[in-house]
């Protein structure tokens, strides 16, 4: 008896381990305070962008901490893709329930030029989903318009709505939820931009929020943040893409980016939580993993 008793239980222990999904949360730093100054701040440096980062490179000042930064240049005319800013990639896709914070601290020097001949406004922090065999579905995005006097944050979500033709066939999918939130991006300073995407392809229960300098500038508890309950998101873009090419040659700074799956240790003034302003140490609250059973027949 005690003998079918431990191997009943054994056995039962062994279908959990097949059968279940451990998430492991992940987050990503870019400090850029290793590599040599002028150099491609881009992989195999471990301490900067991972990717479409060619004209970024280690630089020696302005400088938030430490004593390097990363600046990134766009050329006039140019789109700038695969060399104006850059990518991290996913160590692993989040899917449906999933949260992730991606947080960088900018600095536009005095004169920079937002001009964008688009409705869009200049790229800026993107957060990119897929179907679960990769094909785009938009991105979330956070995006810059103005001249060289002005700048104002608009946000954009191009993942919502189920008339997405996954095989690419017929019309293309124009669903963009866009809104110009009024709030101006200082120059000729450090600031820090934040946000946050819950995925869900349930209206009502994903989340996207944006803040800047700690204040929440903008929220949609509303708008699901996927396409279908199977889509992922697998990778986001700081910059990479002018739409119709730059209106001049001109060159910003980051410094501390983090982009997090894990669920941050801060919170800001409505109890959210967030990675937060600066330079601030990022600090994650305890997370132990999740283990969920499926039970098949």
């Amino acid at each position: 008896m005690e003998t079918l008793t431990m191997r009943t239980t054994l056995l039962f222990i062994f279908s959990i381990l097949l059968t279940s999904h451990v998430y492991a949360a992940w987050e990503i730093k870019a400090d850029f305070e290793t590599g040599a100054v002028g150099d491609t701040a881009q992989l195999p440096n471990t301490d900067a962008f991972h990717d479409t980062a060619k004209d970024s490179k280690y630089a020696d000042s302005p400088a938030l901490s430490g004593s390097q930064s990363g600046s990134v240049t766009v050329k006039q005319g140019e789109n700038g893709f695969s060399n104006w800013g850059g990518s991290f990639k996913f160590p692993t896709n989040l899917k449906e329930g999933d949260n992730i914070w991606f947080r960088v601290n900018v600095y536009y020097p005095k004169g920079w030029d937002f001009s964008c001949s688009c409705s869009q406004g200049m790229k800026f922090m993107r957060i990119h989903t897929a179907s679960s065999s990769g094909l785009n579905e938009g991105y979330h995005s956070t995006l810059i318009k103005g001249g060289t006097t002005g700048g104002l944050i608009t946000v954009d979500t191009e993942v919502e709505g189920s008339e997405f033709k996954l095989n690419n066939a017929g019309p293309d999918f124009n669903n963009d939820q866009r809104q110009n939130l009024g709030t101006p991006a200082p120059r000729d300073r450090w600031i820090t931009y934040e946000m946050q995407i819950k995925l869900h392809s349930t209206s009502g229960k994903g989340i996207y929020r944006v803040w800047q300098d700690g204040n929440l500038i903008f929220e949609d508890l509303k708008t699901a943040t996927l396409r279908s309950p199977t889509s992922i998101s697998d990778f986001v873009y700081l910059y990479t893409y002018w739409n119709n090419g730059a209106p001049v040659t001109q060159t910003s700074y980051v410094d501390d980016i983090v982009v997090t799956s894990t669920v941050p240790g801060k919170k800001d003034a409505s109890g959210n939580s967030y990675i937060g302003v600066g330079a601030s140490i990022y600090i994650s609250i305890p997370n132990p993993p999740t283990l969920v059973t499926a039970i098949s027949k």
